[in-house]
């Protein structure tokens, strides 16, 4: 994955890994790229068919969830 720095945490580094498992580990991150990305293409489809006085109750809640702390609101 290029030059990016080795992984933190409970996600294993990739020098800990054999290289097939490099290889796994990869495909996995497209995987969950390609979800993420998805989420926002269905977000931004979403936003586009909305009034603005939606939009605004949306940013709102938003800011009242990040008031709460991350994970408290699913759109």
């Amino acid at each position: 994955m290029g030059d990016a720095p080795p992984f933190q945490g409970s996600v294993p580094s990739q020098e800990t890994l054999a290289p097939g498992e490099i290889s796994i580990h990869e495909q996995g991150l497209v995987s969950v790229l390609g979800q993420r990305h998805g989420h926002l293409d269905r977000g931004v489809k979403g936003a586009q068919t909305k009034g603005v006085s939606e939009i605004l109750e949306t940013l709102a809640a938003l800011g009242q969830a990040g008031r709460r702390g991350p994970g408290r609101y699913r759109a």
